[in-house]
């Protein structure tokens, strides 16, 4: 069995897989990085499980969405956008796209597109408050920010990639 390993504490968990069996997922937390004593750190098993964008608590003035900016099927400010390639143009969250017909003006269209570098640096710039906050956590930043604050917020809930085990890092000692 392997063994995950943080500061002094060692977790039994797992049968760890090859590296070219399991694909490292983007959102694993390099801080939380796994090191034997002697051996050079390796990329932890342990990745971050976020909320959706939808589910943030904006501070204001970010707490209003822009009608110019909102996702038009959710009404929330969008969670990785894109642009509809129908007339209209119209940006709202990937996974609120569903089919190949705009939900606004039913006419359909053949690809999305990222929205400009612009709107991209305005959505990334909206404050917001840790997701843990009602754990403890203080944080308050750039949503841009949020993903690098959660990969070392200590009432994050984390989860191997290996086994499925669901901890805090305050859970590990």
């Amino acid at each position: 069995r392997g063994t995950h390993q943080r500061g002094p504490f060692r977790l039994q968990s797992c049968m760890p897989m090859s590296r070219s069996a399991t694909a490292e997922p983007e959102n694993v937390a390099s801080a939380m990085e796994v090191a034997s004593a002697g051996a050079p750190p390796t990329r932890s098993p342990w990745r971050i499980l976020a909320p959706p964008v939808q589910d943030l608590d904006y501070l204001p003035p970010d707490d209003v969405v822009d009608q110019d900016l909102q996702c038009c099927v959710c009404l929330g400010w969008p969670e990785d956008p894109v642009v509809l390639g129908c007339p209209g143009g119209h940006m709202l969250c990937r996974r609120c796209v569903t089919g190949q017909l705009c939900p606004l003006d039913r006419q359909p269209f053949a690809r999305l597109s990222a929205p400009q570098r612009p709107i991209l640096t305005l959505l990334g710039r909206l404050r917001v408050r840790c997701p843990e906050a009602v754990r403890g956590c203080q944080w308050t930043g750039p949503r841009s920010n949020l993903q690098e604050h959660r990969a070392m917020c200590p009432h994050a809930e984390h989860e191997c990639a290996h086994c499925g085990l669901r901890l805090r890092p305050s859970d590990r000692g």
